[in-house]
């Protein structure tokens, strides 16, 4: 067994020699939606500073997209196991939220079909997502690992910190995890 002290925290790894322990499709996940979030955030903060106080129900949506983006960030950060249903309630969301925007604005019948062509391609984005994040079957806790492979050799917490972390002891390799494939 290999002991490790250093903090391996994905986002604070400070250390340069540890590899990123996450695939660049995931971060990429991770960076659409930080842009989905400051989008929404800067969407309802120019809508609230809108003199006139018109169509207050387009700063609710906003807010609510924020909130949503922000819950499918710290799924993803964390990589709790319901990302991918957070990932699902944000194109549904969405898409409603683009659909809806032709009788909110008061659109003509002929520029609304270009917002069903919107709300299509958010929820190919979403199908997208849902299915890269799906498949990606690491989580943040050993607990769902331990109950699909009870005999494997997961890595225990310690009951002390070193420099805020926990300790984990980990087998010297990680082929030594598992004798199967699971």
């Amino acid at each position: 067994m290999v002991r490790r002290s250093e903090c391996n925290h994905p986002l604070w790894n400070m250390n340069p020699q540890t590899p990123s322990r996450r695939p660049r499709g995931h971060l990429a996940v991770i960076a659409l939606f930080i842009v989905l979030f400051l989008h929404a955030v800067l969407e309802a903060t120019q809508r609230a500073q809108d003199p006139t106080g018109e169509l207050a129900v387009l700063l609710w949506m906003q807010v609510s997209e924020a909130l949503i983006c922000l819950t499918v960030l710290v799924g993803l950060i964390r990589r709790s196991p319901w990302r991918p249903i957070a990932i699902v309630v944000w194109g549904v969301y969405s898409a409603a939220f683009v659909v809806a925007l032709g009788p909110v604005l008061g659109l003509p019948p002929a520029a609304r079909s270009g917002l069903l062509g919107g709300a299509a391609v958010i929820l190919a984005l979403t199908a997208l997502c849902w299915w890269y994040v799906r498949r990606d079957r690491s989580v943040g806790n050993d607990v769902s690992l331990r109950a699909r492979a009870p005999n494997c050799m997961l890595p225990q917490r310690s009951q002390g910190y070193a420099g805020g972390c926990d300790v984990l002891l980990f087998p010297a390799h990680p082929r030594d995890l598992c004798g199967e494939s699971f």
